[in-house]
């Protein structure tokens, strides 16, 4: 793993921090990344929920063994009717609960404003009972995407180190930083996939370069995953990594990048007593309030 080249610095806000996890690009590992990092959390004694925000093509039920009768979309029906995201989440075997996302249902794909914010309003009770929410949103820049981005506290953007995820990753963080402005999430980085070391460092330290020329920002290294079989291998399985091959480098590297996430949303392992973060109410909560 390949560290950041700044000291965490923990988020301040809401005791329960949502971090979006989001690549701009389809086929970077973003949904296997969202299962093992939420079950490697778990296994650190934190109380967990993985929301599949993936408009129409969610499958992080199927990498966790699951299949759920009850999705997303139920969360939109009509009220009365309607489901809570936390009615929604089922327990996996991974430790961690799972509000799974709509599959096949193209409505999905096109929320308008009224029915995104629903959702986003949706976490504050799926917080009550967890010390951190990860929300798998989908591929592309569309409103949906964008809207579940914005709204997190930090936004952990995920690219291999070859141009076309590049450029799509930063065409995620350049949306979200002018869309949010000062109110953006935190961004974070994760180089997955690589051949080599090198060429994840050389990709991260392009990454920062040019996000802090041009958006003056520069998103934080949290870790880097070279590409391993462990992934395809655990994905036919129906299984996370770090379950299915628990001794594979790739298992060894998630554990890390899950480390270091935790310090920099400043989460800590079971035992802690968790308190409510004074200052500025960031991200979600500020939408929530209106502010």
């Amino acid at each position: 793993m390949v560290a950041s080249a700044d000291a965490p610095q923990p988020v301040e806000g809401n005791s329960c921090p949502v971090i979006a996890v989001t690549s701009g690009k389809g086929g970077v590992g973003k949904t296997t990344l969202t299962v093992n990092l939420a079950t490697a959390m778990a296994q650190a004694g934190l109380r967990v929920a993985v929301v599949d925000g993936d408009p129409g093509l969610a499958n992080a039920d199927l990498l966790c063994g699951l299949t759920p009768t009850t999705r997303l979309d139920a969360a939109l029906g009509r009220p009365g009717v309607r489901r809570t995201m936390a009615e929604l989440a089922v327990m996996t075997t991974a430790g961690f609960h799972l509000v799974p996302g709509a599959a096949g249902v193209a409505a999905m794909a096109n929320l308008n404003a009224p029915q995104r914010d629903h959702l986003i309003r949706g976490l504050q009770a799926l917080s009550r009972e967890h010390d951190v929410i990860l929300v798998d949103t989908g591929a592309g820049l569309s409103d949906g995407v964008v809207s579940f981005v914005t709204a997190a506290d930090a936004a952990l953007v995920v690219f291999a180190p070859e141009p076309a995820a590049m450029t799509d990753a930063y065409a995620m963080m350049k949306c979200v930083t002018r869309r949010a402005g000062q109110d953006a999430p935190r961004l974070l980085m994760l180089v997955n996939q690589a051949r080599t070391r090198a060429d994840a460092e050389s990709a991260s330290m392009r990454m920062a370069a040019t996000c802090g020329r041009f958006l003056n920002v520069t998103p934080s290294l949290v870790g880097v995953c070279l590409w391993d079989a462990a992934a395809s291998v655990a994905a036919q399985r129906r299984t996370p990594v770090l379950l299915d091959a628990p001794k594979s480098l790739l298992a060894k590297e998630l554990r890390l990048v899950a480390s270091s996430l935790m310090a920099h949303m400043g989460l800590h392992c079971a035992g802690t007593a968790r308190q409510q973060a004074p200052g500025i109410v960031r991200g979600l909560w500020r939408s929530l309030l209106g502010k």
